[in-house]
């Protein structure tokens, strides 16, 4: 169970293209939104902010009410993002174990992925790495000026 991210951010101008997006930003992004999941589903929310559905019965829930998706912490523990290019991400559940069972999971109780409401905080830590690099470019004279 994965989901990932594709981006390709280059600068023109010239023969070749520049880099602008690297790998570490696209981890960074990545962890972004890694941490909005495990904190939406922590508070018993699914991607979309709407409460877990409830657990089947009493031997299901073990004696809880809030559900949260944190039985062992096998699962929400081995959320990584892993594989990031310049091009992207992918966040999936690394533990031998809990990766059998997370799809099932998911698919009863959406927590992987974000709403559209996370936008503004993803697109503000896209905004803030975009302009770092940009800032970092302006400020290397191209032409050996000062």
């Amino acid at each position: 169970m994965a989901f990932s991210i594709d981006i390709d951010i280059v600068r023109g101008g010239g023969p070749t293209p520049s880099t602008v997006w690297t790998s570490r930003d696209s981890r960074s992004v990545g962890n972004t939104i890694l941490s909005l999941i495990l904190k939406k589903t922590l508070e018993g929310k699914d991607s979309l902010y709407r409460p877990f559905k409830p657990y089947a019965n009493a031997r299901t829930a073990k004696g809880r009410t809030h559900v949260d998706l944190y039985d062992t912490g096998a699962m929400l523990n081995s959320l990584r993002v892993v594989k990031p290019t310049r091009k992207g991400f992918t966040i999936e559940v690394t533990s031998p174990t809990a990766s059998r069972y997370g799809p099932r999971v998911n698919s009863i109780r959406e927590f992987m992925g974000w709403a559209p409401k996370d936008n503004k905080r993803i697109n503000a830590k896209i905004d803030r790495l975009i302009d770092s690099h940009l800032k970092a470019m302006r400020a290397t004279p191209i032409l050996g000026g000062k």
